[in-house]
């Protein structure tokens, strides 16, 4: 009796740590039927414990790998294997890891994590690093890594620094966030301009740095062209103002990485703002000795 009364308490412990895990647990026996599954498992994955005790419950989760390949069960044992389901219940998708343990009698127990909203969270993090919260552009890290790209791709392109001219006075006579929502107004100018395979991004304060394929001199000079008819008309969000741009152009074969294109880039901005406003100017070989 003691023995028997010294189990039941065990099992009844075992029942409750069960109960409040946050990892699904769910016991397979050697038939491959559920055997038992706790709360967190019934809630990880939208099934019923009468759900459970279908022979084809697994396979109502449409269960694909991280290749979107159909998972068979038994799952691999002793790793982690990553599992996207989709639940009867609400018809999401979620984001799993499960890990099968074998057992004696041939049985297997499976401890099941979501990861979907760490998933979630991780992206939100990678947008944020690489993405302007005002604008919505990529930002400067992006910016620099896609001009990296371009120039390992070898082909002819050119990087055009925007400056908006006397955007002070926006934040000054109107304040900033009339200012942030020119920029944002701006944003959207800009992408609507630019060519279609172009890189648009928010380089810091009001400059933007676009990447655009250009195979001369003509070709970068009329992209310029059209990024400075991104500033026709008044900006609402301004009230009404009418803004100009200066731009410094630079040709992929103004330097050899990122920072020597900007550089240049920014040199030829220099020279665009020192002849007035809403020019362009190009970096070139007098510029280079300058």
């Amino acid at each position: 009796m003691g023995t028997g009364g010294q189990w039941g308490a065990t099992e009844a412990h075992l029942r409750a740590v069960l109960g409040v895990l946050e990892e699904g647990i769910v016991s397979v026996g050697p038939d491959r039927g559920v055997v038992a599954a706790n709360a967190s498992a019934l809630r990880i994955l939208g099934l019923t414990q009468a759900d459970l005790e279908q022979p084809s419950w697994w396979r109502r989760l449409r269960p694909r790998d991280a290749d979107g390949a159909p998972l068979p069960m038994p799952l691999p044992a002793g790793e982690d294997v990553r599992v996207r389901v989709t639940r009867a219940t609400d018809g999401r998708t979620r984001d799993l890891v499960v890990r099968r343990v074998e057992l004696a009698d041939g049985g297997s127990v499976y401890a099941v994590r979501d990861r979907t909203e760490a998933r979630r969270t991780r992206r939100r993090l990678e947008a944020i690093h690489v993405r302007d919260m005002l604008t919505g552009l990529p930002n400067r890290t992006a910016a620099l890594a896609a001009v990296e790209e371009a120039l390992a791709s070898r082909a002819a392109f050119a990087l055009f620094l925007v400056d908006v001219d006397g955007f002070r006075a926006i934040n000054v006579g109107l304040g900033q966030t009339a200012g942030d929502a020119v920029l944002r107004e701006l944003a959207g100018r800009l992408r609507a301009v630019a060519p279609r395979s172009a890189h648009v991004a928010r380089f810091g304060g009001d400059e933007f740095l676009v990447v655009a394929r250009a195979d001369g001199d003509d070709a970068a000079a009329s992209t310029a062209r059209r990024l400075q008819d991104a500033f026709v008309g008044p900006f609402t969000a301004g009230d009404g103002a009418q803004l100009t741009a200066s731009i410094g152009v630079a040709r992929s074969d103004a330097g050899s990485d990122a920072a020597g294109l900007v550089s240049a880039a920014e040199a030829a901005l220099a020279v665009a703002r020192s002849h007035g406003r809403g020019l362009y100017a190009m970096f070139d070989d007098a510029l280079r000795r300058r």
